[in-house]
C-alpha cells in the first residue's frame, strides 16, 4: 500500500482538494465575460465552471505514475485500490459541494461539486484508452466548449451543455453520476497504456 501511494504520488489528491475548495470558496458567484460562439455575443459566465480542472489534471497524473511490472504481479488488485482512492475522492468532491452551499449558502458550491465529479468521470473514461495526456485534454475542452458555445441567446443552456444547468438541474447529476461511475468502471481496462 505504500509502494502504491509514493509510486501514484497519492499525497497530491489532497493538496488539490484543498486548492479546489479554496477556489470555490473565494470565486463563489464571481463571473467572467466569454464570448460565445453560438449566440454571437458575450455572456457573464460564473468562474466556479473553470474550478474542476484544479482537480482533474492533478488526479490524472497520480493515476499515470504507475510501477507496471510490481503491478501485474501484485498480490493485491491495483485497479481496486486505484478505484477506492477514485470513489473517496468523487464523494469528498461531491460533500464538500454540497456543505459548502448549505453552510455558507452558495448554491454555486453545490454545482461545483457536481460538475467536478462529472468532469473527472469524462477524464477517467477518456484516460482509460488513451492515457492520462488525453484525459486531460479531454476534460479541458469539455469545459471550455461547454463554457464558449453552451448558452443560448436567452443566458440558458443548450441541453447538452450540462456543466452550464443550475445546481439544482436533476439531468446534471444524473449526468454526473453516470460519468463518474463509467469513469471508475474502465479504471481497469487497457492498463497497458504507458504513462
Amino acid at each position: 500500500m505504500t509502494l502504491w501511494a509514493r509510486a501514484r504520488r497519492i499525497w497530491l489528491l489532497p493538496v488539490a482538494l484543498f486548492a479546489w475548495t479554496l477556489l470555490l470558496v473565494l470565486v463563489r458567484d464571481d463571473v467572467a465575460k466569454v464570448p460565445q460562439i453560438a449566440a454571437r455575443g458575450t455572456f457573464s459566465i460564473k468562474l466556479m465552471n473553470f474550478v474542476p480542472l484544479i482537480l482533474c489534471i492533478p488526479t490524472m497524473y497520480c493515476m499515470s505514475r504507475r510501477l507496471i511490472a510490481t503491478e501485474t504481479t501484485a498480490a493485491r488488485a491495483v485497479a481496486v485500490v486505484d478505484r477506492l482512492a477514485l470513489l473517496l475522492l468523487g464523494v469528498s468532491v461531491a460533500g464538500l459541494g454540497f456543505a459548502l452551499g448549505e453552510f455558507l449558502d452558495m448554491p454555486t458550491a453545490m454545482a461545483g461539486g457536481r460538475n467536478t465529479v462529472m468532469v473527472l468521470g469524462l477524464a477517467l473514461l477518456v484516460h482509460s484508452w488513451y492515457g492520462p495526456i488525453a484525459g486531460g485534454a479531454a476534460a479541458t475542452m469539455f469545459v471550455m466548449v461547454s463554457i464558449v458555445t453552451g448558452l443560448a441567446g436567452d443566458q440558458r443552456p443548450y441541453p447538452w451543455a450540462v456543466l452550464l444547468m443550475e445546481s439544482t438541474s436533476v439531468v446534471a447529476a444524473v449526468v454526473a453520476a453516470v460519468s463518474f461511475t463509467a469513469g471508475l468502471i474502465t479504471m481497469s481496462y487497457r492498463r497497458q497504456i504507458p504513462g
